[in-house]
């Protein structure tokens, strides 16, 4: 199975588990929780006005995290942490805590953007919201990405270019 269809058959089996309403500063927050049984979870949080946030994604451990603040937007990547804390008697504890990358993977946006457009649990303008969210926080940390829905550049293996080179 290639990895587009592995994310295909990912994205489609995403359902939403969980609806809560939170006040933050005041205001009311909408956080869903989207679940695939096959280590892919989503969340996405909305404001009375039914506007986006925040966005996290994990696959695999893999986490774009996209945020809207008073003072701007953030787009993050990273990984998932566990620790193991071990008491006396045996007891362990695992304390999960998400580690930032120091420079945006885009290969991990790129992945979202990918799974984006097999999720069939998103509404339309979800998926329209985040889909410009990411490419906000992409043109701030200036970085590019390829256009969404685009078929990947492919390139030669990696050796076959090395050998080109030796030539």
């Amino acid at each position: 199975m290639n990895h587009l269809s592995e994310l295909s058959d990912l994205g489609a089996k995403l359902v939403e588990k969980a609806v809560d309403v939170y006040t933050v500063q005041g205001r009311e927050v909408v956080s869903r929780w989207f679940h695939s049984g096959q280590d892919l979870d989503c969340m996405l949080w909305f404001s009375e006005k039914s506007d986006l946030v925040r966005f996290q994604m994990n696959l695999h451990g893999q986490i774009v995290d996209w945020s809207q603040s008073p003072s701007g937007a953030t787009l993050q990547t990273g990984f998932i942490s566990e620790e193991e804390i071990g008491y006396g008697g045996g007891d362990v504890q695992v304390i999960e805590c998400v580690v930032y990358d120091e420079i945006l993977n885009c290969q991990s946006v790129e992945t979202v953007f990918d799974l984006l457009a097999s999720i069939s649990g998103f509404r339309d303008e979800w998926k329209a919201q985040i889909v410009a969210a990411l490419r906000q926080g992409l043109e701030v940390s200036g970085k590019e990405l390829r256009s969404f829905g685009a078929r990947r550049a492919t390139r030669a293996p990696f050796w076959s270019r090395l050998k080109r080179l030796g030539r």
